[in-house]
């Protein structure tokens, strides 16, 4: 398991290092646990995780530069999540459109409390085990919905349809009850190794053109977390 040091020591990545690749162990040590997650279930929904995981890999430059121009940004201040362009790998965590044999239009998932507990421990395994493999990361849950812009989305949907069209159709075969198309990305979790952060406080990436902050803060403990029963 990860050490504690590991935990003291972790911040989100502001900057990865694209040249340092994490090897394919590294790797497999996050993605070996990803089928073995506790999953909650929804009552509408019993049979059919209401996330699923993508992994976006070093070659994916074009879906990463979309994904970090038109979802991974928030306004004010005018940011956009570079790191998860620089990452050489990064999971995508989606929510599931389906529909049941015989229906004509796709829905999401209604349990949105449910939604969020799986989101939550899905992300916590992600962080864990890329801490305990000596990996940095930086997660990102700000984002814009598809909806602010329909030809971009279209472009990166078709992108991702394309990119996963072997993981749905395994994904769907698995689940031979429902159709299933990717819905909302909802969270991005960037691997790899972080770069020593500069002190400008802000700055415009040098491949992607688009505002981001360099800087972070203090690695520290929260406030209140956990406080001993004395």
């Amino acid at each position: 398991m990860a050490s504690i040091e590991s935990w003291k020591n972790r911040y989100t990545v502001r900057e990865f290092d694209s040249t340092k690749i994490p090897t394919t162990e590294q790797i497999k040590h996050i993605t070996d646990c990803l089928n073995y997650m506790p999953i909650q279930v929804t009552e509408d929904n019993p049979r059919l995780p209401n996330h699923f995981v993508f992994m976006l890999t070093p070659e994916d430059t074009e879906i990463k530069q979309l994904l970090v121009q038109h979802v991974f940004y928030i306004e004010n201040p005018n940011e956009h999540f570079t790191a998860l362009y620089d990452a050489p790998y990064v999971f995508l965590l989606v929510d599931t459109l389906r529909y049941y044999e015989g229906c004509n239009q796709f829905s999401p998932v209604a349990d949105t409390a449910v939604f969020s507990v799986g989101i939550g421990v899905t992300t916590g395994v992600i962080l864990t085990q890329a801490l305990e493999a000596g990996l940095d990361v930086c997660q990102i849950a700000c984002t814009k919905k598809f909806e602010d812009s329909d030809t971009k989305s279209s472009k990166i949907l078709n992108l991702l349809n394309k990119r996963f069209a072997k993981e749905i159709k395994t994904l769907t075969d698995v689940h031979n009850e429902y159709k299933i198309k990717i819905g909302r990305i909802e969270l991005g979790i960037g691997v790899g190794f972080g770069k020593t952060p500069t002190q400008n406080p802000r700055d415009v990436h040098k491949k992607t053109r688009l505002p981001f902050d360099s800087t972070k803060k203090l690695t520290k403990k929260q406030p209140f977390m956990y406080v001993d029963n004395v």
